[in-house]
């Protein structure tokens, strides 16, 4: 009975999808998004959401905790830099 003989090569093969870069390089391009320095919500994405209950723009509320409607005063959760924009999961604060 022959057992079977594995060859391996004597190096690892290296394999890598991207190129290296360099390390004094800015990790992020300069025309990449801006974000809030509260929340890491993309200043784009901020510009868009509204209320779902009035249809009024939301603005950080909280240190970047929730987003807040300055007309209906519900405030948003904002969860895992996620914003949560269901009305069940608002919370009426008084103004």
């Amino acid at each position: 009975m022959k057992f079977l003989e594995w060859n391996f090569p004597s190096e690892p093969a290296i394999l890598s999808h991207r190129p290296r870069r360099n390390p004094e390089e800015s990790p992020l391009p300069a025309s990449g998004p801006r974000y809030n320095k509260i929340a890491m919500i993309a200043k784009d994405l901020l510009d868009m959401l509204v209320c779902p209950v009035c249809k009024t723009p939301v603005v950080l509320h909280d240190n970047g905790m929730s987003l807040k409607c300055g007309q209906c005063h519900r405030a948003y959760p904002i969860k895992d830099d996620i914003p949560v924009m269901l009305v069940d999961a608002a919370k009426i604060e008084a103004p």
